[in-house]
């Protein structure tokens, strides 16, 4: 009995800790961030198994009750409330890094040294009981750990990016927009320069360190540096390992709300780039978004601007126009056409050219770059899908301003079909949610034949301006794969706004 009981505790542990590393590790190990997340419903269902819930509560009272007699059917339903949720939700497998790996291995050989030593049936509910508990104090333990071990990482990139005298670097920050400025200004640079950039959605402190040590070489002429921040001190933590020649601000907004608190935070925290860069360095703003302006102003630090409705801004976007997925538009007498989805895309090209300009590129030079640019994936770019569908892919992630854009590219576009909005809503929004959820129906009430949320807590504000018979809650991905599978008709449009189940994309993007 006690083999065998052990057998489907070990079976659930595993599982169990598994997923909750997952976890973990998605937040990055972030106590704020994990935190955070499971104060909503949907992380407290991904987090918390109800069931498993009420199986962990009666081995804590059936432990101190001293009642013994029902562990082996505990255990068994321990291990059926797992294989349950692996079939529902599929089998949440945390990344093997060293830092997953060395946590997982100390919560397993603790628990396995507990055994041997203390062997006996009282002893499988303190392994059940203990072991959430344990990999979370791990977690929490090896967090000054790893804190040391990253100022290691920062201090070895800071003394080798420090020595690299003629690397340009150039910084871009922003609440929304920096990863496709990012990506426009490689492009542009690469038809001239060595360049290296952070990839995809590297934008940390210790992700940056790890790229100057691991892909920066004395090749590279330029490197381009993406920033992100949860909190203040963030951005200017990156930035001592070397202040940019340039930085770049696209937007200030209110996205990480519960995380930095207020809009203020925000602007702090995006003002540490624009102090950081080096003196005679350039500082280039996002004339049209009020809050990047505040921010340059409030520091006193000169800069450039750019924007499409500032009529004060040193380089004004003019005559810009999107014809069959293509922008044209005149800015510093260069005539621009790129091939990208939505006029907004405008700024981002337009921060990009300035940069290249200070760099050393020509006008010349420049529009020819421009002409070949592809937009970065999974960001607002429009392909045909599943059964003749279009598909407007836009799952990188979303914020309040980039969601009404992808609205707007929506609406211009003309279709025979339906269209149809896929979201799962912003995250890290705090008391502002709904608020912020509702205005974004507001704007797409009326461009979108059905609505399709797969987040509980977006689909509440959602539902309060769209009608019911035009909205759907589907939080499952089985579920929802089915549906599209029998929905989606030729000739549909289909925008797809923050990410989306991997079967579910998979599909969608199947031409």
């Amino acid at each position: 009995m006690k083999e065998l009981s052990l057998a489907l505790i070990a079976f659930s542990i595993l599982v169990s800790s598994s997923r909750l590393l997952y976890f973990f590790q998605l937040k990055e190990y972030r106590l704020d961030r994990f935190i955070d997340f499971i104060r909503y419903d949907k992380g407290k269902r991904q987090v918390i198994n109800p069931f498993g819930l009420i199986l962990y509560i009666a081995f804590i009272v059936l432990y101190f009750y001293g009642d013994y007699s029902l562990v082996i059917y505990l255990a068994a339903l321990a291990a059926m409330s797992n294989i349950i949720i692996v079939i529902a939700k599929g089998f949440f497998r945390f990344k093997p890094t060293k830092k997953a790996l060395l946590i997982f291995g100390a919560q397993v050989l603790s628990l396995v040294s507990y055994i041997y030593f203390n062997y006996g049936i009282e002893s499988l509910f303190i392994i059940y009981i203990a072991a959430p508990i344990l990999l979370s104090s791990l977690v929490l333990f090896l967090s000054p750990v790893t804190k040391l071990a990253k100022e290691i990482y920062i201090s070895r990139a800071k003394q080798k990016i420090s020595s690299m005298k003629d690397l340009k670097v150039v910084g871009i920050t922003g609440s929304y927009g920096k990863s496709s400025t990012k990506e426009f200004l490689h492009q542009i640079l690469a038809t001239k320069y060595k360049v290296l950039k952070t990839p995809e959605n590297i934008n940390t402190d210790i992700g940056v360190a790890k790229v100057i040590l691991n892909k920066l070489n004395e090749n590279h002429e330029i490197f381009i540096i993406e920033m992100g921040a949860y909190k203040i001190g963030e951005i200017a933590n990156i930035c001592k390992m070397r202040n940019p020649d340039i930085g770049i601000l696209t937007a200030v907004a209110k996205q990480h709300l519960s995380l930095f608190g207020s809009l203020e935070n925000i602007k702090i925290a995006k003002s540490e780039l624009l102090q950081s860069v080096r003196e005679g360095g350039l500082r280039i703003i996002n004339g049209d978004n009020v809050n990047s302006k505040d921010v340059a102003q409030n520091l006193g630090l000169e800069s450039v601007t750019y924007g499409i409705k500032d009529k004060d801004v040193e380089y004004k976007i003019n005559d810009l126009k999107e014809e069959n997925g293509k922008i044209y538009f005149e800015v510093d007498g260069a005539h621009i056409s790129a091939e990208v989805t939505g006029a907004h895309q405008a700024l981002n090209i337009t921060a990009a050219i300035i940069a290249a300009k200070e760099i050393g590129m020509t006008k010349i030079e420049i529009e020819c770059a421009v002409k070949q640019i592809n937009p970065p994936e999974a960001v607002l770019s429009l392909r045909s899908g599943y059964r003749g569908s279009i598909i407007l892919n836009d799952s990188y992630n979303s914020n309040l301003d980039g969601f009404i854009a992808a609205i707007n590219v929506a609406k211009n576009q003309k279709v025979q079909g339906r269209k149809i909005l896929i979201t799962m809503g912003m995250i890290e929004l705090g008391k502002e949610s709904d608020e912020i959820h509702e205005e974004v129906a507001r704007h797409a009430k009326d461009n979108f034949d059905l609505f399709i949320i797969t987040r509980k807590e977006a689909y509440a504000p959602f539902a309060k301006v769209i009608p019911e018979s035009k909205i759907k809650l589907i939080e499952d991905s089985d579920v929802l794969l089915k549906y599209m599978k029998k929905t989606v008709e030729q000739y549909d449009l289909i925008l797809i706004e923050n990410r989306l189940y991997k079967p579910v994309l998979d599909l969608l993007l199947n031409d």
